[in-house]
């Protein structure tokens, strides 16, 4: 077989370039020139008199999620898309920038405003994981929320002037790294001899424990605390003759408290034998903390059954059980923050 002329070996390799220089470029533009396609606006959306922005006027805008009509075309520069469209009778020309293939997802925008980053994350062009990921976060970022979408992707507004979704963890900060293995947990005070039942036995009377905190089974605690102190009826139920608990099927003792001032809410807990408390707190936005504060005037207000009153005892019992909401750090909405404190406690005499 002759070999292939050069002129026709040269032929084949500049026609293989164009047709791979044009597909690529046809992929950019999306379609063709001159095809019309419909666009999604990703925000408010200017409509320009051509697309050069700095020789052109602002004619019209679209809003959040209005279908765009128009076919693309190449600025001036020749790399930024603009989708040519009409307006009325006019022609105007939207930047790719603040458009989508994608129709807009619903919004709830009760959360929108600044807010901190503080875990490192994705940031999407789509409410999508596998769309390709347009910038990252990092602890400390500034993020301009916008709202959320109801599969609670969080919708941030970029420095581009683009659009982009994160997942709601970045708002979450990382459980702290496990201590190295020479580290071991702060103990407890050493307990005084004879001073309460044995762990395994029910608890009966009045005793009081003194509490170390355990920086290394807490999560987003402080490094430090001071110790602390309970005064534990067992008979009622209740810590520091003022906070009623609920008394667990196991034992344990358990409630919820609010604190408007700091829009939080704290599930406490001690564990049947009461040598460990746990506080869990749950820092809310002033929409979310306005909604669980509602009609639940108990969890703020609630106090311990006279001695004896085994019938108040057990309405409170009941009513902390019926008031206090599942609040799942998983699952909070954007703005919040939440940590777990742990302490081990000894009884005193």
């Amino acid at each position: 077989m002759p070999a292939a002329s050069p002129i026709l070996l040269v032929s084949a390799v500049l026609l293989a370039a164009i047709v791979l220089g044009l597909g690529a470029w046809l992929l950019f533009l999306r379609q063709p020139p001159g095809v019309e396609v419909t666009e999604y606006a990703t925000q408010e959306a200017p409509i320009w008199t051509s697309s050069d922005p700095a020789a052109s006027t602002v004619i019209g805008r679209f809003q959040r999620g209005d279908t765009v009509t128009g076919a693309w075309t190449l600025g001036p520069d020749g790399k930024t898309r603009w989708l040519k469209v009409k307006w009325g009778s006019a022609k105007g020309y939207v930047p790719a920038l603040v458009l989508s293939d994608r129709a807009r997802p619903p919004l709830a925008t009760a959360n929108a405003g600044s807010r901190t980053a503080l875990a490192a994350g994705m940031v999407y062009p789509e409410p999508d994981g596998a769309t390709t990921v347009v910038d990252s976060v990092a602890p400390g970022d500034g993020l301009a929320i916008r709202g959320v979408t109801p599969d609670g992707w969080v919708e941030v507004g970029l420095k581009s002037g683009a659009v982009g979704y994160v997942k709601t963890d970045v708002f979450q900060a990382p459980p702290p790294p496990p201590p190295a293995p020479d580290q071991s947990a702060q103990p407890p005070p050493a307990p005084v001899a004879n001073a309460a039942p044995s762990p395994t036995a029910p608890l009966q009377g009045t005793f009081t424990y003194a509490c170390a905190y355990a920086p290394d089974q807490s999560i987003n605690g402080p490094p430090t605390l001071p110790g602390m102190s309970f005064t534990v009826d067992e008979g009622r139920a209740c810590v520091n003759n003022r906070s009623a608990y609920r008394r667990e099927a196991d034992g344990g003792l358990s409630r919820m408290m609010l604190l408007d001032a700091e829009r939080r809410a704290s599930l406490l807990y001690f564990t049947p034998d009461r040598r460990t408390f746990a506080r869990q707190d749950v820092m809310l936005p002033p929409a979310a903390y306005a909604q669980l504060r509602a009609n639940r005037d108990a969890l703020v207000r609630i106090a311990c059954p006279a001695p004896g009153d085994q019938a108040g005892a057990a309405q409170i019992a009941d009513l902390l059980g019926r008031e206090t909401p599942v609040l799942n750090p998983q699952n909070l909405p954007p703005g919040s923050g939440w940590r777990r404190m742990v302490w081990h406690c000894a009884p005193l005499s």
